[in-house]
């Protein structure tokens, strides 16, 4: 059934994302992403954490710069999409990387963002998506991706140094509406968190991940599978 509008909301049925992704496409005059190979996608970039002076807030900008980097670290070159390429955001999450210094190609470990104690101050940051320089997330709160406070969290239990049992439950936060991210056109995430003033191991670099994922298409000009 295709859902109509009423107030700028789709009512009675949310739009899905494949259909947004052809809408948003259409009035920005792209008319072909329909024909295009349909694919689950995901995004991610890894940045550097550094610590910073006590009560000093710490921003992190997510896809900016991707092109100084490179696998394992992200998955893009540059931030923005190819042509044929589309996402509609409905899910992301962090992640703790710890890897060699000086060598991301050396992953010691991956841990959800609770992991380590050092970096409580990222369970309680404020989140900003933005296309083409609009802001189409506003400041959500992080702790809505920790699995207490998370909705759509599922719970699983982990042993902790052989003995103790400390639970770690699903911090994927999914977005009520999906957001879509069309070819060459910019986005950006920026993260405002509390400083970061340690970290579990100064003798390794440690970076914060960004995950985000949804449907997206990608560029087939031959046919779909």
């Amino acid at each position: 059934m295709k859902p109509t509008r009423q107030g700028g909301i789709a009512n009675p049925v949310q739009f899905s994302a494949n259909y947004k992704i052809a809408e948003v496409a259409k009035r920005m005059g792209i008319q072909d992403l329909s024909k295009m190979q349909i694919t689950t996608r995901q995004l991610y970039h890894a940045l550097k954490i550094t610590p910073g002076a006590v009560n000093a807030p710490q921003t992190f900008q997510f896809f900016q710069d991707v092109n100084t980097v490179k696998f394992p670290l992200t998955n893009l070159t540059e931030n923005k999409l190819q042509a044929g390429e589309a996402i509609a955001v409905e899910r992301m999450y962090l992640s703790i990387i710890q890897t060699l210094p000086g060598n991301p190609m050396k992953v010691l470990e991956v841990q959800p963002m609770e992991f380590y104690p050092d970096f409580a101050p990222f369970l309680r940051s404020d989140l900003d998506l933005n296309i083409d320089r609009q802001t189409v997330t506003k400041r959500v709160n992080t702790t809505s991706f920790y699995a207490p406070f998370n909705k759509d969290a599922n719970w699983g239990t982990q042993i902790f140094d052989g003995v103790q049992f400390k639970n770690y439950g699903q911090s994927v936060y999914h977005l009520d509406n999906s957001f879509v991210i069309i070819p060459q056109i910019e986005f950006s995430v920026t993260l405002t968190t509390p400083s970061i003033t340690t970290v579990p191991n100064p003798n390794t670099d440690w970076y914060i991940m960004l995950n985000i994922e949804g449907l997206g298409c990608l560029f087939n000009p031959k046919g779909n599978y």
